[in-house]
């Protein structure tokens, strides 16, 4: 840069050393005549030189403002990626903290949900211990109450079997007398003895028809025993099926005391009716037993199903709030992809553009060496033909803008000379 410059003073101390007597420029613009005439004896080597030099420092200024508009569009695609990195970590802030919040929130939801599970489930105790309690004290009330059935039965049972042994023993005694009297009256006549056989025989046939139907009575209390005792095993144990079973029994009893109290085959019936009565008791004993098992094996299972389903839940709604956050982080991925895709086509499209400038500037230089290059043919021609000048009119009127800068120079130079030296004075 100092030898261009150092050049450039010399062209200027040659161009006033070949002008130092001319004088300034007039305001008007002179015709070409005029300039050949002022110009002619201009050493235009020099002006040749200057007007390099000057070319040359306008391509220097074109290539300072070139990289100073480059370091400008640098400049801001810098302060552009450092918003948008600002942005995205500001975003990323948010994301953070937002993440942070509903992690928070779900924590202190599943906090809430757990305390509620507990309330229910200290609730659900209270109510299993209230009705556990309800239904031992209504289980002892019906124990009672069957304890109470079966103790009136027992009493009626023995009552009837004091009758019964009573009843026999009166039938015994009736027998031998009748025994007795038969004797006698066989003994008077053989009319009374024919009397008597007949007798003996309708009584036999009368004690025939008593076993026949105590026979089918036994039969018909079999069969009601087997039906009660199905009905028991299939239905649910209640209330009102141990009163309608003891009903049954009730009316087994009133059948058996209504029985004639000379059938032969009651003691059995008795021992029979007795052995039903233990059997029914053992079986709702044991249908009760196995009741409040199923019950209870049922809460379980139910709140077994309500815990499944509650930690169910819970998973599902962990995947859910994982997936949602996977999903955030894909198209965070993908807005940071598609932010650099468009940086790197807009980098493409300034470079295109500078591109497209550098090659306009270029074809802009080679079509004006072009033209200064057939500007010169041109002169050198006209120099041939005006061999009397040094410089054509052509070159005259083609630099005439360059001669007037030269002389605004030389004027201003001219002008700046004495006040240097008054200074220095």
């Amino acid at each position: 840069m100092a030898s261009t410059i150092e050049a450039s003073e010399d062209i200027h101390v040659e161009l006033g050393t070949c002008a130092k007597d001319e004088v300034a420029a007039p305001p008007h613009r002179k015709t070409t005549q005029d300039l050949t005439e002022e110009f002619k004896d201009l050493n235009w080597a020099k002006v040749d030189e200057f007007n390099s030099f000057k070319a040359k420092l306008e391509e220097e200024a074109r290539e300072e403002d070139r990289l100073r508009k480059q370091k400008q569009l640098r400049d801001a695609l810098e302060d552009q990626l450092r918003e948008q990195k600002l942005a995205k970590e500001l975003q990323k802030r948010e994301i953070l903290e937002s993440a942070k919040e509903l992690q928070k929130d779900l924590e202190l939801w599943k906090k809430q949900e757990r305390e509620k599970e507990e309330k229910a489930y200290v609730k659900m105790l209270l109510q299993k211990e209230v009705l556990d309690a309800q239904m031992q004290e209504r289980q002892k009330l019906q124990e009672e109450t069957i304890a109470e059935q079966l103790r009136e039965s027992r009493e009626v049972l023995e009552q009837v079997s004091r009758d019964l042994e009573l009843e026999k023993r009166r039938a015994q005694k009736a027998k031998v007398q009748k025994a007795r009297a038969m004797q006698e009256i066989l003994e008077v006549t053989a009319a009374e003895r024919r009397l008597a056989e007949a007798r003996a025989k309708k009584e036999q046939e009368e004690d025939m028809r008593l076993l026949k139907l105590s026979v089918q009575l036994e039969k018909e209390a079999a069969e009601r025993v087997k039906q009660e005792r199905q009905t028991l095993l299939n239905l649910h144990q209640s209330r009102a099926d141990r009163i309608a079973m003891l009903t049954s029994v009730d009316k087994a009893r009133s059948t058996i005391t209504r029985i004639p109290i000379y059938a032969p085959r009651q003691r059995g019936i008795l021992v029979q009716l007795k052995g039903v009565v233990t059997i029914l008791q053992k079986e709702l004993a044991t249908q009760s037993a196995l009741k409040r098992d199923a019950a209870d094996q049922a809460r379980r299972q139910a709140m077994e199903k309500e815990a499944m389903a509650r930690k169910k839940a819970e998973q599902l709604e962990v995947h859910e709030f994982l997936k949602l956050q996977r999903k955030e982080k894909e198209q965070q991925k993908e807005l940071e992809r598609q932010e650099r895709h468009q940086l790197q086509k807009l980098q493409e499209l300034d470079a295109q553009e500078y591109k497209a400038k550098e090659e306009l500037a270029q074809r802009n230089r080679r079509a004006l060496l072009k033209s200064q290059q057939e500007l010169l043919v041109k002169q050198m021609e006209e120099r041939k033909l005006n061999k009397d000048i040094l410089v054509s009119q052509t070159e005259m009127k083609l630099n005439r803008r360059l001669l007037e800068e030269v002389n605004d120079y030389l004027l201003h130079k001219t002008q700046a000379a004495p006040a240097v030296e008054s200074d220095e004075v």
